[in-house]
């Protein structure tokens, strides 16, 4: 996911610092990148110096240089929560005071996680949808202590990035994931439904088939006689 969200910051002409823990996954997430920007290219989407523009956007590192100067960070690691918080106390005595810290989190609890950092109000959730550079949607999730002028950074910001956005309330699971549970719920009732139905109609066809046969069959057997 990270990846992707460093394409839409590039991609939007916006300097990106991309850092992980291992040089093996900056280089695998270099590689994914470039293949996608040369897929662009193969498409006529994009021409190839914007390529190369986009690509020079990306900086790749393993620590924390240059994020003093960062006016927002993405915290895009896997969903577990003390990882999350631990990111989050790692980031506190390095970014300046006013930046936004955002964490793209699906389902975990904003408050949680703004509670590992000295400026809970700074924080907020920015949920991407993957993939990152592609789905247009993206989540804003204020927290309880989230500052107003932090939520329209981050609507602001969503906006520069082409997106949609969609301000979420900080509970369990995403707007998207919430829609998607009642579209899926509403199917399957519908489809038992249906399911329902058509066992209703067989049993009436075979019923019906049953009775023509036996009124068949009597009908012949009086002309018989």
């Amino acid at each position: 996911m990270g990846r992707g969200i460093a394409m839409c910051f590039a991609n939007a002409g916006i300097p990106v610092l991309l850092k992980d823990t291992k040089q093996e996954a900056l280089e695998a997430a270099i590689r994914t990148i470039e293949s996608s920007c040369r897929s662009s290219v193969q498409k006529g989407k994009i021409a190839a110096d914007e390529m190369e523009r986009r690509l020079a956007r990306i900086q790749t590192q393993l620590d924390y240089a240059g994020f003093d100067a960062a006016d927002i960070v993405v915290e895009a690691v896997f969903e577990n929560i003390e990882v999350k918080r631990a990111v989050f106390a790692e980031l506190d005595p390095i970014v300046k005071p006013r930046a936004v810290l955002a964490t793209n989190t699906s389902y975990l609890n904003i408050d949680e996680i703004a509670e590992a950092s000295a400026r809970p109000e700074r924080v907020i959730g920015l949920h991407f949808f993957g993939p990152a550079h592609v789905t247009r949607l993206v989540e804003v999730v204020p927290g309880r202590a989230t500052e107003g002028i932090v939520t329209d950074a981050a609507l602001d910001l969503a906006g520069r990035l082409g997106k949609v956005t969609v301000v979420a309330g900080n509970c369990p699971g995403s707007s998207g994931t919430a829609c998607s549970a009642c579209i899926g719920e509403r199917r399957n009732c519908c489809w038992r439904k249906e399911r329902r139905r058509v066992k209703w109609m067989r049993r009436w066809k075979n019923g019906a088939w049953r009775w023509a046969r036996s009124r068949c069959r009597i009908w012949r057997a009086s002309i018989s006689r």
